[in-house]
């Protein structure tokens, strides 16, 4: 079947601009983006990210109630839990603030192996 990518990014308060400033760059037209927002916020985007992804989806994710704090963790668990059975075909896990985690051109590697059908894990 196609190949399908979708982005995961678990969201509290921090910045967003990198989504249209380095992941819209890299990212293949279609993709998918979904948000967990821990913070009850609802992030904007501009026309330019709305058209490039096939869904943008922001979920909401809070800690539970006298539970502990899960940290983007908890955000990427419900993702793989909810969708266990309709998984895109590859799953990037990213930090709200992903500068801090990443060198996106690696992540720009990595995403035209798997547009190019040519990474295998």
């Amino acid at each position: 079947g196609a190949i399908s990518l979708e982005f995961i990014v678990v969201h509290c308060k921090e910045p967003l601009d990198w989504v249209e400033a380095d992941l819209l760059g890299i990212a293949p037209a279609g993709s998918q983006l979904t948000f967990y927002e821990k913070c009850s916020e609802e992030p904007t985007f501009s026309s330019a990210v709305m058209q490039h992804f096939s869904a943008v989806s922001i979920r909401s994710c809070r800690d539970p109630v006298n539970g502990p704090r899960g940290d983007e963790c908890l955000g990427y668990l419900a993702h793989i839990v909810t969708n266990y059975w309709n998984l895109a075909t590859f799953t990037v896990f990213l930090q709200a603030d992903p500068h801090d985690h990443l060198h996106f051109s690696y992540l720009h590697n990595v995403v035209k192996m798997i547009a190019a059908a040519t990474y295998a894990v």
